[in-house]
């Protein structure tokens, strides 16, 4: 049970970092009418469609799509959900552009999470600490190194103005 809290306790502080907002001004709604226009230009070509064929894919005219692509039209609902299914676009991309990239991952994440039974998050939870452990060092050693080859050029540079010194010395004499 103290697992599943704090699952829960995580997802409550990713929602609240994340705060979604309603679109409240015109900017925010021509953001995401930019948005839906470059996702579908860039799904399209990647698709090799034209637009016609889009068109004809979502069920409507070559003419809404050109408009769609140069942020002119604001598409229906049944347009919107038309092109987000063929295209497979993440929706919370298009009405919470401000959401991070890796949003989608940590639901997921927490879905999965939800879903385990107490018995399973017993075993999950100490791996998922574990292999946090694991990636944390792994990321500390290549500091370590290059503290210790800046300590290596340091030393290098000492002994080259020690030499340089004594040979000065030795001259002198």
């Amino acid at each position: 049970m103290e697992i599943k809290a704090n699952v829960n306790e995580v997802k409550r502080t990713v929602r609240r970092k994340t705060k979604r907002r309603p679109i409240r001004s015109p900017k925010d709604l021509a953001t995401s009418i930019a948005i839906i226009g470059n996702c579908v230009r860039e799904g399209r070509q990647e698709k090799n469609l034209s637009q016609r064929a889009l068109g004809e894919r979502v069920g409507i005219g070559k003419r809404a799509i050109m408009d769609i692509e140069a942020d002119i039209a604001n598409p229906k609902f049944e347009v919107l959900y038309g092109l987000v299914r063929e295209f497979d676009l993440p929706i919370y991309h298009i009405f919470y552009p401000d959401i991070p990239e890796d949003f989608e991952e940590r639901t997921i994440l927490f879905d999965e999470l939800e879903d385990c039974s107490e018995k399973e998050m017993k075993i999950i939870f100490p791996m998922v600490r574990r292999l946090k452990e694991l990636l944390k060092s792994e990321r500390k050693p290549r500091g370590r190194k290059k503290k210790a080859k800046k300590e290596e050029q340091e030393a290098g540079t000492e002994k080259e103005e020690n030499c340089k010194t004594k040979k000065e010395d030795e001259i002198k004499k």
